[in-house]
């Protein structure tokens, strides 16, 4: 069978395109759907922050529901993300120690 995978990239989109009616100058930037270790907010950051573009090493991380890491090395990126807070009775929990697997992006 073959199978496409629906695009994952950015966009930038009005308002209006979506159908609101607040704003009309107002845009809404769609963040890409990259992996799902990676949400939204997280990918925010590492938008925003520019670390995508810089040479080093850094260090993203969003703590809430869900623990969300990003380890940036000269542009590449390195995910992993697992339960945090209310959430974490779903974690891939082994003897008191909750498991973290690394994704190459």
């Amino acid at each position: 069978m073959d199978v496409t995978p629906p695009p994952r990239n950015a966009a930038t989109v009005s308002l209006e395109e979506i159908g609101l009616e607040i704003n009309q100058k107002a845009e809404i930037y769609i963040p890409p759907a990259i992996k799902h270790e990676i949400g939204a907010d997280a990918l925010a950051m590492l938008f925003k922050s520019s670390v995508l573009e810089k040479k080093g090493i850094y260090l993203v991380s969003d703590f809430g529901t869900n623990a969300e890491i990003a380890l940036v090395i000269d542009g590449e990126v390195y995910s992993c993300s697992a339960a945090a807070g209310p959430a974490i009775g779903g974690a891939n929990d082994r003897k008191g120690q909750i498991g973290l697997s690394w994704n190459n992006l």
